[in-house]
């Protein structure tokens, strides 16, 4: 860890000495809780994805970690399960692996494969919770849609007057 985080300071310093940029390097932040999530997925991620309802038992899942795979991936019969839909294998194959491959994503296999751990914890966690079960997809995207809104601030006419300022 200390060795790499030196590498990275020293290439760092040297890009900013040959383009004369400002490059701020800062130690990784260590906590107990990691809450790595895959990639957020607002339905699926390509055409053919079925919406499921019941994951599988956790002791029947193969978790993928192959270049081109997001984590969290899995396999599960004939079909690779991510972000609550199920593929058949051909199509997130070649529709969705084959465009991360060419797009650089996901390719670094030891990267997916400490992602991937946490994630399978998480799913873990979630299981012993729910027995697999999953909240409807359109119920879910329609919080995600609400979320944003409950955030905003009250209209100016709702708004208490503000208390005038002495000079």
């Amino acid at each position: 860890m200390r060795e790499s985080l030196i590498l990275v300071t020293a290439v760092a310093a040297s890009a900013a000495l040959i383009l004369g940029c400002a490059v701020t390097v800062s130690p990784p932040i260590v906590t107990s809780e990691v809450a790595v999530e895959g990639p957020v997925v607002e339905g699926p991620v390509v055409d053919g994805g079925v919406a499921i309802d019941v994951e599988p038992a956790m002791d029947q899942r193969v978790y993928v970690y192959d270049a081109g795979f997001p984590p969290g991936t899995y396999l599960y019969g004939d079909y690779y399960w991510y972000g609550g839909y199920r593929y058949p294998q051909a199509v997130f194959v070649n529709g969705y692996v084959a465009v991360n491959l060419r797009g650089g994503r996901f390719v670094d296999v030891a990267a997916n494969r400490r992602a991937g751990v946490t994630i399978e914890a998480q799913h873990r966690a979630a299981f012993a919770r729910t027995g697999g079960r999953r909240p409807a997809v359109a119920a879910h995207a329609q919080a995600q849609a609400r979320a944003p809104q409950a955030a905003r601030p009250a209209p100016a006419a709702a708004r208490p007057a503000a208390p005038a300022r002495r000079k």
